[in-house]
């Protein structure tokens, strides 16, 4: 054990204030800033696990071939970004599982959504939607 810190966070959420305290412990020697990036870093990865563990059921997959495994998780990766981007340029306002949820229902919406990952990655669609 290298480094022990703590981050105190504050935020507002409907004109209410709130604060929490993150403690952590390395093997590295970080100074302040370090610690804070490498926890902004973790952050990100577990935001993201809990999309594809929300949406795609991920803890719950019971896939027990490694090359199979790897192909899942790279195109629910992939399906997720694209979906952000989405969200980013049409919705901005919408959370991912809500732009998710409308999209996926709504053959319309759907449709409209196929369209912008084409045009996203320039791809001809050799069907009509």
């Amino acid at each position: 054990m290298a480094c022990i810190g703590a981050i105190h966070t504050e935020f507002e959420k409907d004109g209410k204030t709130s604060s929490e305290w993150h403690c952590y412990i390395s093997s590295a020697s970080l100074a302040a800033e370090n610690l804070l990036k490498h926890a902004r870093l973790e952050w990100g990865a577990e935001a993201m696990h809990r999309l594809l563990d929300i949406h795609w059921g991920e803890d719950r997959t019971r896939v027990w071939d490694m090359n199979v495994q790897k192909t899942v998780n790279l195109t629910q990766k992939i399906a997720l970004n694209l979906a952000r981007e989405y969200r980013a340029q049409v919705f901005p306002k919408t959370p991912i599982s809500g732009v998710l949820k409308k999209n996926l229902f709504d053959l319309d919406n759907l449709a409209e959504l196929l369209r912008f990952f084409f045009a996203l990655l320039n791809v001809t669609a050799l069907f009509y939607l």
